[in-house]
């Protein structure tokens, strides 16, 4: 979604604003997210109904009169899933609408998933007071994850999420990030340092992580 909601904020003549690696919402980027979301979203639905509504016995010729069940699957989607919340100023910069997961309603959405559905959430979240968030997708399929307990969790994305940072030997700092290698995969420890390694970047992380003040605590970058 971020790729595609670049081009209609070209458009109407502002340019994308990204710091620290989080976009800066404002009124014309989260329009664009709104809509690019919505069309999505849609394309989503589309994919997953095909043959729901299939008629008894098809229409191909010579085929069977008995009632055949399709084999499109339930899409839930509501903005009741998850909360979020305003990620606000950070560093002296106002993020505008750019948001962060506040809380994922796991228990309604095991509801819906023990019941054969598919559960879709969008990078738009939806605070108590009705005011609408970009959140980036792979924090809202980070937290989810982690809310459901989940024993994996999978990106089918173009981005560059996570790299390792040094080849090994001299002169590996200079290596172009796109030329950096892929992580493909992480263990669960793996995982929990990464995270923790990111905290510790955070301006917030102090109120979150104690190690977060301890240097010994920094990893090295992936």
């Amino acid at each position: 979604i971020p790729g595609r909601a670049a081009a209609p904020v070209r458009a109407a003549g502002a340019e994308p604003q990204i710091v620290g690696g989080r976009r800066v919402s404002d009124a014309n980027t989260l329009r664009a997210v709104q809509q690019v979301s919505g069309e999505v979203r849609a394309r989503v639905e589309a994919a997953l109904a095909r043959g729901r509504h299939a008629p008894p016995g098809g229409s191909e010729r010579g085929a069977s009169s008995a009632p055949r069940l399709g084999a499109g699957v339930d899409v839930v989607t509501s903005n009741a899933l998850y909360s979020a919340q305003p990620v606000g100023v950070l560093s002296g910069v106002d993020f505008k609408s750019t948001g962060e997961v506040r809380r994922v309603d796991a228990d309604k959405i095991h509801a819906y998933l023990d019941g054969g559905a598919v559960v879709l959430l969008t990078s738009l979240g939806y605070s108590a007071s009705g005011e609408v968030y970009n959140v980036p997708a792979v924090e809202v399929a980070a937290r989810a994850a982690g809310a459901l307990k989940a024993s994996k969790l999978i990106y089918l994305t173009g981005a560059r999420l996570v790299m390792h940072s040094q080849l090994g030997g001299a002169g590996a700092s200079a290596v172009p990030v796109d030329q950096r290698p892929l992580v493909q995969s992480m263990r669960l420890a793996e995982a929990r340092e990464l995270v923790r390694y990111w905290d510790t970047r955070s301006e917030v992380a102090a109120a979150r992580l104690p190690e977060a003040a301890d240097p010994a605590a920094r990893l090295p970058e992936a």
